[in-house]
């Protein structure tokens, strides 16, 4: 073939996928994730919030245990209620690949309609049902983006900050140089003389994941109880 010819069939080059549009082709062709789990891209923030994965009940008696994990929708199903209210089964997938049914009920599916068809991603807390071990199935409590976590989160309990054992005067300059005032109780934990210690704040603080992102590259451990 002639140089005319091979030009001819040349392509431009184009911009690199952002991470979510190249694992979602991934899926699209092979069928599998191939880089990473789409939800590895918010590893910091299932360590922050201490996600747990959704498992399965086995064997478990008494009241339904509350648990808090992240979950990716693959599929909703919207209802009406005889009362004439709207409410959904979502399933979900986890940080780990396992999938779980979530029954939003029509108090919380008031709040989160206005996320789930702009949203992918949630941090959710429910009650783990017990009445059923071959689905993952969680009565939804709250629910939100994890994008919108501290701006929409009714309630964070606890924020803790491990020093370690590099506790000394720059670290605690530097928390408090972060720290805006809010209404979550700090904890500050670190290490002496071979012993753990933990300081309540007196003030309570707000949390954004600016100042979280700056906290962990300064290797100061993260603990948020949601």
């Amino acid at each position: 073939s002639t140089k005319e010819d091979q030009q001819l069939y040349q392509f431009p080059p184009c911009d690199p996928w952002a991470d979510k549009e190249k694992l979602e082709r991934e899926k699209e062709v092979v069928g599998v994730y191939v880089s990473e789990h789409p939800l590895g891209m918010y590893r910091k923030q299932v360590a922050w919030f201490d996600l747990k994965p959704f498992i399965v009940p086995s064997g478990a008696h008494g009241s339904e245990p509350v648990v808090t994990g992240i979950g990716m929708v693959k599929s909703r199903r919207d209802i009406v209620t005889k009362k004439g209210d709207r409410m959904s089964f979502v399933v979900v997938e986890d940080h780990v690949g396992n999938k779980a049914e979530l029954v939003v009920f029509p108090s919380v599916f008031k709040v989160i309609e206005k996320w789930i068809g702009e949203y992918h991603v949630f941090v959710i807390k429910g009650n783990l049902d017990l009445a059923t071990e071959k689905i993952c199935k969680v009565k939804v409590n709250q629910m939100v983006p994890i994008e919108l976590v501290f701006s929409h989160w009714p309630n964070i309990g606890v924020f803790e900050l491990d020093l370690g054992k590099n506790c000394c005067p720059e670290k605690v300059e530097q928390i408090k140089s972060l720290m805006v005032p809010g209404t979550i109780p700090l904890y500050i934990m670190f290490e002496e003389n071979d012993k753990k210690l933990v300081l309540e704040a007196k003030t309570t603080i707000s949390v954004s994941c600016d100042m979280l992102t700056v906290l962990h590259e300064s290797h100061i451990g993260i603990r948020i109880a949601l």
